[in-house]
């Protein structure tokens, strides 16, 4: 289990994006817990999770995701903080990755990419993403 430390979370915490204003997706719209599968472009892949939450003291288009992937009988789990964009949530990985996701039209969908980064199977992927609750 990859466990990421005080100070990688405060400098991508430093790094991360901020707020378009013509923002349309909410925090009420991703918080919850999301279940599906990653996939990378080697075509490897695994099962996925995200819970996304928000604090009330934050500021308002601040998300806070622990993320856990499978790949075989191996986990990965990272926790990241990212920022609400127009069509969904965007976090900056430790070493200079993303991790972008969209969502759907029908709000219960989150589909995105992964580039780089640590804490990842591998170097460039996907998430196919549903909501649990």
């Amino acid at each position: 289990m990859l466990v990421i430390g005080l100070a990688g979370l405060v400098a991508a915490c430093a790094q991360a994006p901020r707020l378009s204003s013509s923002s349309v997706v909410t925090l009420a719209d991703v918080v919850g817990t999301w279940a599906g599968r990653w996939n990378a472009e080697e075509g490897a892949g695994g099962a996925a999770e995200l819970i996304l939450t928000g604090d009330p003291g934050a500021e308002a288009d601040t998300v806070y995701a622990h993320l856990t992937v499978l790949e075989g009988g191996v986990s990965d789990s990272t926790r990241r903080e990212g920022r609400l964009t127009r069509d969904g949530i965007l976090f900056v990985l430790d070493g200079g990755g993303t991790l972008s996701l969209t969502l759907g039209p029908s709000r219960d969908v989150l589909n995105g990419e992964f580039v780089g980064g640590q804490g990842f199977p591998a170097p460039r992927g996907s998430l196919e993403l549903t909501r649990r609750s």
